[in-house]
């Protein structure tokens, strides 16, 4: 009984903090973020799925998609539905600012 409880212990103590990371690292939703473009670097709201922005909503409604933007460290850089490469840097993401 003592060796189920102490496993039960060790089981605890190792996954659960595993689990709650993989938790943080797929966090979806909307962001603030700095986009960089060629045409500049702009402060505008960008969708999250699955670990990988997806969607920059720019300040004039138009909403344009994003690809191969996977998320490290609170940044990304993919490409948009233009074909214009962008820099993402997500505020608030996992803590980052």
């Amino acid at each position: 009984m003592n060796k189920k409880i102490r496993f039960i212990g060790i089981l605890i103590v190792f996954i659960l903090p595993l689990l709650a990371y993989s938790y943080v690292l797929s966090e979806d939703g909307r962001f603030e973020a700095k986009v960089t473009t060629d045409s500049g670097t702009y402060s505008v709201p960008v969708e999250v799925l699955d670990g990988e922005v997806v969607q920059i909503d720019w300040t004039n409604e138009k909403k344009v998609a994003v690809s191969g933007a996977k998320i490290n460290d609170g940044e990304a850089t993919g490409v948009d539905s233009n074909g214009d490469s962008v820099s993402i840097k997500l505020k608030d993401y996992y803590g980052d600012t």
